[in-house]
């Protein structure tokens, strides 16, 4: 879905002041927290670089995200995640959602919408993806 970042928070250590790193391969990355217009949630996003476009969001900016929740641990809400999306992650996004439109239902796999966005536009792409191949992939997503 598309949405308009209103705030962005990133950081690169934890509460304690301990620089964060992945459990998996003990390197470095950095959690970027946003806020996106009609919505006072803040939505965890997470970067390897600071040259990864999720590290560069910037407040004011127009993204393509896909969105997860997790319960929390201590089962008192949930964790909401984002993910920045590529123009073909998008294009099978915007395939997922049409889908679900016209068969009246929800397709698996399909982001989760958040706030009241309801508009899926076509991210311009300079690659040469066909429709065909985003249908023949639309159990991979």
């Amino acid at each position: 879905m598309q949405v308009t970042v209103t705030r962005v928070f990133k950081k690169d250590t934890d509460k304690d002041g301990v620089k964060l790193m992945s459990k998996s391969y003990g390197k470095p990355y950095y959690k970027v927290d946003i806020q996106i217009e009609g919505s006072d949630e803040w939505y965890s996003g997470f970067a390897n670089s600071m040259s990864e476009p999720a590290y560069n969001i910037q407040e004011g900016g127009v993204y393509h995200i896909a969105v997860t929740e997790k319960p929390k641990s201590d089962g008192n809400g949930t964790w909401k995640n984002y993910k920045l999306l590529s123009p073909e992650e998008q294009e099978l996004a915007e395939l997922r959602a049409f889908k679900a439109q016209q068969s009246g239902g929800v397709v698996s796999g399909a982001p989760t919408p958040v706030a009241n966005n309801t508009s899926f536009q076509t991210a311009h792409t300079e690659s040469h993806v066909t429709l065909d191949d985003i249908e023949n992939s639309v159990d991979k997503f």
